[in-house]
């Protein structure tokens, strides 16, 4: 609201015949004839809206401009429905959510980053079950630019024309996969899983050099690598938002939080190999553990009875269970016996740790 203008301007009483002053209206004089006896069915109802809300005079400029729009369409709608202002008088917060409906629709039209989709569009007949998709070029490359804590060799990959290659092959592989076909859970999870890791790194690596992913993740205008790098996979492309988000999450495993990597120090460790299905349980079991030994993730004081968690389970809280007590529970298993225990006592409070964003890069990893 700041942006469109004061809401203290709004006046305290309200004439539908009222003919706008200059002062009031900020739009062309073909939008307000001389007389308002003059004023068609359509122009009188916009000339209504308006009076009620003079600061916000230019959104019908844009209606005009985007009549194909939802947003003109509702507020076409709104103002076939108060065509004596009188609902307007006695309830002017609808003034909020028209302003509203239109910063949505101007923003998603305007403001919004480029679309970028890696991948291809496979035949139907040539797609096949997430079941038989290879990893192993991804594997490949993990062995070579990952190291056993996580950080990538993000240099030395960039540099790797063939490697670049290799993974722009591999994401084009992953494409192929049916999002109908039949597939067993672990194949789906692998698929997934290794799917939002290579297109992280793949978007690290089209603007490396970088300090942190966050650099790239725009919230009002531009490029967000979480929304505007798609994968194609079958017959859609999804972001890695909706990967996390509409795919991971939904199959209810708490554990993909501790294998899907953002390319930040305080998210889990790049696995350097790629996840199967065969091998997926105990690789997820690895990662759980492994998170919680450090203690950047998880801490606890018994004289204070406090513990310190990772900032994922405070943002992902109710996939590891519905309050606190069940949350603790999921997470003692990757636990110590004595910690489990103790968390397990009951009476401790939580706080959650500062996120670290910056970039999970060999280069900088001793700086830290």
């Amino acid at each position: 609201l700041m942006a469109f203008g004061h809401t203290d301007d709004v006046p305290n009483t309200f004439d539908p015949e009222a003919k706008p002053t200059p002062e009031s209206s900020s739009l062309s004089p073909d939008i307000w004839p001389a007389h308002t006896s003059q004023v068609n069915p359509v122009d009188k109802k916009r000339q209504i809206l308006l009076h009620c809300m003079p600061p916000y005079q230019h959104i019908f400029a844009f209606q005009t401009q985007f009549r194909s729009s939802r947003t003109a369409q509702i507020l076409a709608e709104v103002a076939s429905t108060n065509t004596d202002g009188k609902s307007f008088k006695r309830n002017c917060k609808m003034r909020y959510l028209i302003i509203t409906l239109f910063v949505s629709q101007f923003a998603s039209m305007a403001l919004a980053g480029p679309k970028t989709t890696i991948g291809q569009k496979w035949p139907v007949a040539d797609q096949v079950s997430m079941d038989r998709i290879n990893h192993q070029p991804w594997d490949q490359l993990l062995k070579k630019y990952v190291d056993a804590t996580g950080n990538v060799n993000y240099t030395a990959w960039n540099q790797a024309s063939a490697d670049r290659q290799l993974l722009t092959a591999y994401l084009h592989h992953l494409s192929r996969a049916s999002r109908s076909l039949p597939a067993s859970k672990p194949a789906q999870l692998a698929f997934w899983i290794n799917a939002y890791n290579a297109v992280t790194v793949e978007g690290i690596l089209r603007v490396y050099p970088t300090t942190s992913i966050r650099n790239h993740t725009a919230k009002i205008y531009g490029y967000n690598i979480w929304h505007d790098l798609l994968l194609q996979v079958g017959a859609e492309a999804s972001s890695l938002d909706q990967i996390e988000h509409k795919i991971l999450r939904p199959l209810k495993e708490p554990r993909i939080h501790f294998a899907i990597v953002c390319a930040s120090h305080s998210c889990p460790r790049l696995r350097n190999e790629a996840y199967t299905a065969a091998q997926l349980e105990q690789q997820l079991q690895d990662n759980s553990q492994v998170f919680f030994a450090n203690r950047e993730n998880f801490s606890y004081n018994p004289s204070t009875k406090t513990v310190v968690l990772s900032s994922i389970l405070k943002w992902f809280a109710e996939d590891f269970g519905s309050n606190q007590t069940a949350q603790l529970k999921t997470i003692t298993p990757y636990l110590s016996p004595a910690t489990a225990q103790f968390i397990q006592s009951g009476n401790v409070t939580i706080s959650y740790a500062d996120y670290d964003w910056s970039l999970n890069d060999q280069k900088t990893a001793g700086k830290r």
